[in-house]
């Protein structure tokens, strides 16, 4: 009779213990054409254990059956930025995605260098040839201290190098001067549509 209880009590414990797992998953895209990124490196960290898996044909990745705890998750792939990100205490059913900047990092340095330099630019997608300035572009640029780079159909630069310098100009358009200047940007400034979801 007692080892009887003593099954059953092992039992309920091993329900509770498995009622308190839960699972971990997410993608992972490029950030500029949302593309998945296949096979890139996820790590699940915890203080004194380390999981990993890499994502699918989808960019989907998952980890099952983790116990409740504070966990870090990682991305690596090559070409792209490494990224940590913070989960916290987790215990339920969490889904973590990452919209990762390509080789565009550079520009994203060179972004925050023309920050301090009081230089920021947009660049701007103008078609076959370089659109031209209009009044409300001039206005946008004496408001918010900043220049647009207009090009055509002749690139210097990758656009997903130009998209990143991009991104990291809108979030200090957005915190020096709140959204606002959504309003009266140029909508063709590459990027844009992007950065406007993120902020829904």
């Amino acid at each position: 009779m007692r080892g009887i209880i003593t099954y059953l009590t092992l039992l309920l414990c091993i329900a509770e213990i498995n009622a308190q797992q839960c699972h971990i998953n997410g993608t992972a895209r490029d950030c500029c054409d949302f593309e998945p990124l296949i096979g890139a490196t996820i790590q699940l960290v915890s203080s004194d254990t380390t999981i990993g898996t890499a994502t699918d044909i989808d960019g989907r990745f998952q980890f099952e059956n983790v116990n409740p705890g504070n966990y870090k998750l990682s991305f690596s792939f090559v070409g792209y930025e490494k990224r940590v990100m913070n989960l916290g205490y987790v215990c339920r059913d969490t889904t973590v995605n990452f919209d990762i900047y390509g080789d565009g990092r550079d520009l994203h340095t060179l972004a925050e260098e023309d920050i301090e330099s009081g230089s920021p630019r947009l660049y701007t997608f103008g078609g076959i040839a370089p659109i031209g300035y209009s009044k409300s572009d001039e206005d946008f640029e004496k408001r918010y201290s900043i220049k647009y780079e207009m090009f055509g159909c002749v690139l210097t630069l990758s656009v997903e190098y130009m998209t990143a310098y991009n991104l990291r100009i809108f979030e200090w358009l957005t915190s020096k001067y709140g959204t606002l200047w959504l309003k009266k940007v140029h909508p063709d400034v590459l990027g844009l549509n992007y950065y406007k979801r993120r902020l829904e």
